[in-house]
């Protein structure tokens, strides 16, 4: 029992200085200090699926299990990864931060199943292991395979909400307008009502009596507009 005890210690101190470097290499990759604990946040559903996997396999925990949680913690984050660096690209790319997220869960779908099924593919041939000797490693293998099924389902939903989330709270372009939220329209018909508005008064101004209008240099009183020439009377 001290033995167990020792090793659990050394076990949580081996984990808690896993996670600060995991923090710091993502940090220093992204540079950013929001997105490594976006990565880093599917770890909890991680844990969950282990637990889940334990209790239909009909299995106890055990310090395999352990063994299997904490490396858990560094295979479930590289779907989180792949999904944040490509919406970082689109953005970076001047892609609104909506079609950004949606072009990253079509494009990177694929992706994200394949490094996903091939680590569970790997770890199948142990889970179904039925000899003895299979028997001590069997908990980690269940650990590592249940908490990757459910971690590489949610990060699908997960990624991109905290992803816009964390946009919102920054004021990094969340808010960028779409096709349907063009902010210039209202100020397009602003336009279009007020040039009759000037334009009007310009071609009915009247013409002053000292404007040439028939177009021989010369100005007076005898040009006049025709309008007021119709009531005079006409000398022979």
């Amino acid at each position: 029992q001290e033995r167990t005890t020792e090793s659990i210690e050394s076990l949580r101190m081996g984990l808690l200085v896993a996670m600060i470097g995991m923090f710091v290499l993502l940090t220093v990759e992204f540079r950013s200090y929001l997105q490594p604990l976006m990565v880093m946040a599917v770890i909890p559903f991680g844990v969950i699926g282990a637990i889940w996997g334990h209790y239909l396999q009909g299995m106890d925990m055990t310090m395999f299990s352990l063994f299997g949680l904490v490396a858990l913690t560094g295979v479930v984050v590289n779907d989180s990864i792949v999904l944040i660096d490509f919406i970082n690209h689109r953005v970076a790319d001047g892609l609104p931060i909506k079609d950004a997220l949606i072009d990253a869960g079509s494009q990177r779908l694929r992706p994200v199943l394949l490094t996903s099924l091939t680590t569970i593919a790997g770890l199948m041939p142990i889970l179904l292991e039925r000899s003895m000797q299979a028997q001590i490693v069997i908990p980690m293998a269940t650990s590592l395979c249940f908490g990757l099924m459910v971690a590489t389902f949610l990060v699908l939903f997960l990624i991109p909400t905290l992803y816009y989330v964390y946009t919102v709270a920054t004021g990094g372009g969340a808010h960028a307008p779409d096709d349907d939220d063009d902010v210039s329209k209202p100020t397009q018909r602003i336009d279009i009502w007020a040039k009759p508005q000037v334009a009007g008064p310009a071609v009915a101004a009247p013409v002053s009596g000292t404007d040439d209008i028939h177009g021989d240099g010369a100005s007076g009183p005898h040009d006049t507009p025709a309008k007021t020439h119709v009531g005079w009377p006409t000398s022979h």
